[in-house]
């Protein structure tokens, strides 16, 4: 039976310790610090993502552009199926123009005319981890197309 005023853990011999006060408080805004930095994470880590996934469609869609800026003098008679390195990064650059990628992309062509590598850069800006002086993030894209040409089959790729 309990006295008034008392409660059960003091019948039973169970003191609070007056030192304990308060430290539910410090774990706690522990636990929400962690929490914070969790979530920062979670949001500047997708968006480091989904920044590195567009720049790879970037230079893909580009080098896809640039495969397709063939020779036609040397095409239409059938003598080989090539692309010029002026005409192939013209136009990678006409498709980038108007894209977040800074600065301009490097384009290579293969010396047989033939292949074509492009590599983009964006930069995500955080939304976090700004606040702990990473304000941006530089990822790079990368991609390779190749000529290939044939009505059954494909012809000699490279």
């Amino acid at each position: 039976m309990t006295t008034v005023g008392r409660t059960p853990a003091q019948d039973k011999g169970l003191v609070a310790d007056p030192r304990d006060r308060g430290s539910l408080a410090i774990m706690l805004a522990i636990m929400m610090a962690v929490i914070i930095l969790l979530v920062g994470l979670v949001i500047d880590g997708g968006g480091k993502l989904r920044t590195d996934s567009k720049a790879d469609a970037f230079a893909q869609e580009a080098a896809r552009a640039a495969g397709q800026a063939i020779d036609p003098t040397k095409a239409i008679p059938g003598t080989a199926i090539v692309v010029p390195k002026e005409r192939a990064e013209k136009a990678a650059l006409d498709y980038l123009a108007g894209t977040a990628v800074e600065p301009l992309p490097q384009v290579s062509v293969a010396p047989d005319g033939r292949s074509i590598e492009v590599s983009v850069t964006l930069k995500y800006n955080t939304k976090v981890a700004a606040f702990f002086g990473v304000s941006t993030v530089t990822v790079k894209g990368h991609a390779r197309a190749g000529l290939v040409h044939g009505i059954q089959a494909p012809e000699d790729a490279p």
